[in-house]
């Protein structure tokens, strides 16, 4: 129960960190002018990747080997959805330059 409350207060600690690093992106995409087509996807992807590593650190916290590996699986093919639009727009671009 302990080591629960401690990792959310750990939790709870870094959502703080989360608010300066969201900042930075939207500056950063506001600058570069590139469209929501092309950094929407790469911050899903971001957001995805970290939300996979959290949940699956926990199943094997936990002593749960096969969640973790069902967490980490989800989290693929989850990136992969969010990706397809970014993939697409890319192949779209190599085929009109060919």
């Amino acid at each position: 129960m302990l080591s629960a409350a401690a990792a959310l207060l750990a939790l709870f600690l870094c959502i703080g960190l989360l608010e300066p690093l969201a900042a930075f992106f939207r500056n950063a995409i506001a600058l570069s002018g590139l469209s929501g087509v092309y950094t929407g996807p790469l911050l899903k992807c971001m957001t995805i990747s970290i939300l996979t590593m959290i949940g699956e650190s926990l199943c094997k916290d936990a002593g749960q080997a096969a969640g973790a590996c069902a967490v980490q699986l989800v989290g693929v093919a989850a990136a992969l959805y969010a990706a397809l639009p970014l993939m697409r727009t890319f192949l779209t671009m190599i085929g009109e330059c060919l």
